[in-house]
């Protein structure tokens, strides 16, 4: 489940904060009915409607709001699942690292991050160093190239993905791992051959 409103939590304007508040135990409330185990948070966007605070202050608002809404979600049966972006588009937390140090100092059993290997690419400088930085907490993997294509279809796709499963590897990963690229064409004629790839990689990690 993917919940992006995360740049009105950090407004300045009082009702767009408690709206983001109310759609976000929505959220929670929708994960717990569907069973879903994940709730996608981006962190607050530069370009939204609000007017972004700095990075430190951003950080500090969330510390401050989300321990509440993971102890809800934990008792939903859900987490609130925090995800890198690339720093060109959000405000904080671009690396697992970061959001790894943060769930540590939020400490809620409903907080962890989700791993982009697209965002990834760009923003780390070992996808298996990160993945040591991430150690518990990650909660979900999304898999595609650098430029958000199909795994398997970019020439630098396979030592990003050799890397980056030998750092799944390392923490003993066993949770979901889903794509998250294009509808390009031949998607579905694509598929089988990229899982091939995803599986040669992982036995090679």
């Amino acid at each position: 489940l993917d919940w992006s409103n995360c740049s009105a939590i950090c407004s300045d304007d009082e009702k767009a904060r408690q709206k983001s508040l109310d759609d976000l135990r929505r959220a929670i409330d929708i994960a717990h009915d569907f069973k879903a185990p994940n709730i996608i948070v981006v962190p607050p966007r530069l370009k939204s409607p609000y007017k972004a605070p700095d990075a430190r202050t951003a950080r500090q608002m969330l510390l401050e709001i989300l321990p509440k809404y993971g102890e809800l979600a934990h008792q939903a049966g859900t987490c609130l699942t925090i995800e890198p972006v690339v720093r060109s588009s959000v405000v904080c937390l671009h690396t697992l690292a970061e959001v790894a140090a943060f769930c540590r100092e939020l400490n809620s059993p409903g907080v962890a991050l989700v791993a982009d290997f697209s965002i990834m690419a760009e923003e780390e400088t070992s996808l298996h160093g990160a993945f040591l930085s991430g150690g518990r907490y990650v909660r979900q993997v999304h898999l595609s190239s650098r430029r958000r294509r199909m795994p398997g279809q970019e020439s630098e796709d396979a030592r990003l993905f050799a890397d980056g499963f030998k750092g799944l590897k390392a923490i003993g990963y066993q949770g979901f791992c889903s794509f998250e690229c294009g509808m390009f064409s031949g998607f579905c004629d694509n598929l089988a051959g990229s899982m091939a790839f995803l599986r040669q990689q992982w036995d090679l990690a």
